[in-house]
């Protein structure tokens, strides 16, 4: 009996060691994503989309929101400084906490596919598949325009908007713009970076100094001063949400035409002698290719 009696003991001894050990142990534990929860340092929390999501997150909690790649998510902010709001592509996402004991979280999904109508200016049948001059979307100076870049399967990788407008007079024209990426600076410039390009409707395709923008920007302002004509309007491939506007006013900025004073044939091309011009940044030469 004595004999019995110790054995049992030991495996309630050897029973109780593991559960211990099993409790400091980090798990992963799957979330719901409409649901209130309690979560706590030391696990992993784990979200699954089937197709872009709109994520809030309500909790006291400090906490991170990271990618199968182990990049952080940005958030937007929320109605209070405890709410959060993430634009999410599909996929995996694990949530981890510094709070150590359990904290009390609230969440709420809804596909972006439900509410992109008011999220979006123009609706994503508008974009052309194939980015071409001829296939632009026509805007307005002075009219906002939202969207969302990159976040969906029916989109290629780094794609590019473009748009036209035309200005009946010369003009100094300000873009206004706000980017949201998805997720943080250090991990993923490549999906974070925006280029921002106007090039004129001519013959010769006459592009303007690019504006490069990298993360997050809020309000973020770059001019050009632009002759009479119409013009693209070229946004990078930031993947997440995007505002800009477009304003104009009048200028006496606009570069001078320089003089050809010389053009000579060498053996690497041809050599082009010209005047300097007022308000000129650079200097471009460009062949106007003629129908035969």
């Amino acid at each position: 009996m004595k004999r019995r009696g110790y054995l049992i003991g030991a495996v309630a001894a050897g029973a109780l060691l593991f559960s211990l050990n099993t409790n400091v142990q980090a798990a992963t534990v799957p979330i719901s994503d409409n649901a209130t929860s309690y979560v706590r340092k030391g696990n992993q929390y784990r979200f699954y989309f089937k197709a872009p999501t709109r994520l809030t997150v309500a909790t006291k909690a400090k906490y991170k929101i990271l990618n199968t790649s182990n990049w952080e998510c940005i958030p937007y902010k929320g109605k209070n400084k405890n709410t959060k709001v993430f634009y999410l592509r599909s996929g995996h996402y694990n949530l981890t906490t510094k709070s150590g004991k359990n904290v009390k979280i609230k969440t709420s999904a809804t596909r972006i596919t439900k509410i992109r109508n008011k999220l979006e200016t123009f609706s994503h049948k508008t974009y052309p598949l194939e980015t071409r001059f001829t296939s632009a979307i026509p805007i307005k100076i002075g009219q906002t325009v939202t969207g969302m870049t990159d976040m969906y399967h029916t989109e290629k990788l780094n794609t590019m908007n473009r748009y036209k407008f035309t200005l009946n007079k010369d003009q100094k024209v300000t873009m206004n713009m706000s980017v949201q990426p998805v997720y943080e600076n250090s991990r993923s410039n490549i999906f974070n970076n925006n280029d921002i390009q106007i090039v004129q409707d001519t013959d010769y395709g006459y592009a303007l100094n690019p504006w490069k923008t990298k993360g997050t920007l809020k309000n973020g302002k770059y001019s050009w001063n632009l002759e009479k004509g119409t013009y693209y309007l070229e946004k990078g491939s930031a993947r997440g949400r995007f505002s800009f506007k477009l304003t104009s006013e009048d200028t006496n900025a606009l570069p001078s035409t320089p003089k050809l004073t010389k053009v000579s044939s060498t053996e690497d091309g041809i050599k082009v002698d010209y005047t300097k011009a007022d308000n000129a940044t650079g200097y471009g030469i460009y062949a106007i290719r003629k129908e035969s």
